[in-house]
């Protein structure tokens, strides 16, 4: 029974990088930054943040490629309505009210054109690419040629990026989610010198790196690729073959989709005149971090709750069997 109930509680962080926890909370406000929500003002340094959805397709490619070779098991509809869902459902409460005042935002600037979604937009990308790929998937079931196929399409994609398109779009999101679908299938190292892991030194090497790169980012006219075809994919990888579990690090990842998703809020208090970010950052940054805050705890609440009605379940079970 004890062995049951360390499942039920510590599963889900048995399954958290801390390293890569830390990364999503890093690039989460070097998006608030570049947006000129930060507590500090905005500078002539960092000022390249929309490269963060960049990792954070990566991310996405990386962590669903699981998920796809489970669900191709089922029939198509069913498994790409699983897979889908699976990406939406955590984001939860906070995605519901981003998208509200994303909306918002695009109504009060009728009849200017744009995505209705505004910051909000990537949320399009990240459900149409990962269909995609699980229906190549689907229809290939072979990891070898799979891999194959999300090369060749990632190669292809970057050309049309490179000299077509110029912009953001459903070609950068192939780009980069394939890229960390690629990475989520290379085995991982286990590099140590006696007991010293050099994944660590490595994956620590490339975020200072990555970050000074980034905070010169604006005296390296385009450099956009160094981020997305090496430091990002190196960064990636390294960090995911360190196994480290700090509760500091992933509750300050547990925070980055909410310092995302609410400044949404902040578009709209600028646009009807409220604050704006050149003189009210400050108070900026804390309507987009209170909210954040209270979500993760809100959520939190609600997990230890459904931990304890299973743990209930399963000594009811047990008391069953023993009489």
């Amino acid at each position: 029974m004890e062995n049951e109930k360390l499942n039920l509680t510590d599963n889900h962080l048995k399954q958290r990088n801390s390293i890569i926890e830390l990364l999503r909370f890093l690039f989460a406000m070097w998006v608030v930054y570049y947006h000129g929500y930060f507590f500090l003002p905005k500078t002539q340094y960092f000022c390249n943040g929309y490269l963060s959805v960049d990792f954070f397709f990566m991310l996405t490619g990386f962590f669903i490629m699981e998920s796809i070779i489970k669900e191709a098991q089922k029939p198509y509809v069913k498994g790409l309505k699983s897979l889908l869902w699976k990406k939406l459902k955590p984001l939860g409460v906070t995605l519901i009210i981003s998208l509200i005042f994303a909306l918002t935002f695009f109504f009060l600037n009728l009849p200017e054109l744009g995505d209705p979604l505004g910051f909000m937009w990537y949320i399009e990308w990240m459900l149409i690419v990962p269909a995609i790929y699980f229906t190549l998937y689907y229809l290939i079931k072979n990891n070898k040629r799979f891999c194959i196929v999300v090369g060749l399409i990632v190669i292809a994609s970057f050309f049309i990026e490179l000299f077509i398109c110029k912009d953001w779009g459903m070609f950068r999101g192939l780009i980069s989610i394939g890229i960390g679908i690629l990475i989520s299938l290379i085995p991982k190292n286990n590099w140590k010198i006696k007991k010293l892991n050099i994944n660590i030194i490595i994956a620590t090497i490339l975020i200072i790196t990555t970050f000074i790169c980034a905070c010169y980012k604006n005296f390296l006219p385009n450099s956009d690729n160094l981020f997305i075809l090496l430091l990002f994919p190196t960064l990636l990888y390294f960090s995911s073959c360190v196994k480290l579990n700090f509760k500091l690090f992933n509750y300050l990842g547990s925070l980055s989709f909410g310092l995302y998703a609410y400044q949404t809020i902040c578009r709209v208090l600028e646009k009807i005149n409220l604050l704006n970010d050149k003189e009210h950052n400050l108070i900026l940054f804390l309507i987009i971090l209170v909210p954040t805050i209270l979500d993760n705890l809100i959520r939190r609440i609600l997990k230890k709750r459904k931990i304890k009605k299973q743990q209930t379940l399963i000594d009811l079970q047990q008391k069953e069997k023993v009489v």
